[in-house]
């Protein structure tokens, strides 16, 4: 996502983002994900997360799909 000013043949526009529904930005996050691949961004050693945080990633670790999804739509 890029703000107007910034141009590029992969870019979605932040207005463009904003006005899409649920499954749309659902999917948009899809496809980021899977273009990364296995490539993972580290957390150094030290780092503590708040405890909503710590809500929010245990959160996706349900074994259910559809949870999940769901999940995903409300935060969207």
């Amino acid at each position: 996502m890029l703000n107007q000013n910034e141009v590029r043949e992969t870019a979605i526009p932040t207005e463009e983002y904003a006005s899409m529904n649920a499954e749309e930005k659902l999917a948009f996050w899809y496809q980021l994900a899977q273009n990364l691949g296995t490539t993972i961004i580290g957390v150094p050693d030290d780092y503590i997360p708040s405890e909503k945080a710590t809500e929010v990633v245990d959160l996706l670790h349900t074994p259910n799909i559809e949870d999940l999804v769901a999940f995903f739509k409300r935060v969207l």
